[in-house]
């Protein structure tokens, strides 16, 4: 189990909950009270997918601004 709150990610860098993580054995739980501000804190991606159309599409918008 790893708890890890977003207001305190500057304690604690992406390495780190990187090797936390792959210590697990078993398995990993992992809790947070934010998990788009950990991740924005931590500089990852937050797992949400997008489509190769949706990607490209977001691309040609912030261009064209």
């Amino acid at each position: 189990m790893v708890h890890l709150e977003s207001f305190r990610a500057n304690a604690v860098d992406a390495p780190a909950v990187c090797v936390a993580i792959s210590r697990a054995k078993d398995a990993v739980a992992l809790y947070t009270d934010s998990r788009a501000r950990l991740t924005e804190a931590l500089g990852l991606h937050d797992g949400a997918q997008i489509g190769a159309i949706d990607g490209l599409k977001r691309e040609v918008e912030m261009a064209m601004e």
